[in-house]
């Protein structure tokens, strides 16, 4: 069965407002000097941070005491 992941837009979008004009041209640069590949883990990375750090987020403001762990 092929690896599959879901992906949520809104954090895309999210991971390229905070990255901003600057952020994208490196990422651009490192995807041409060093391949698509390593730069495909490195947006990879980046979205799964936001997406965990939101969902933290998201059990903090509902008062939870610990907030559970994002499933990878």
């Amino acid at each position: 069965m092929p690896f599959q992941y879901q992906i949520n837009f809104h954090l895309i979008f999210q991971v390229v407002r905070t990255l901003g004009p600057d952020g994208v041209f490196i990422l651009h640069q490192i995807s041409l000097n060093i391949g698509e590949l390593p730069a495909s883990y490195l947006t990879l990375a980046m979205y799964n941070l936001m997406d965990s750090g939101e969902n933290e987020s998201r059990h903090l403001l509902a008062g939870e005491k610990t907030p559970q762990k994002h499933p990878v």
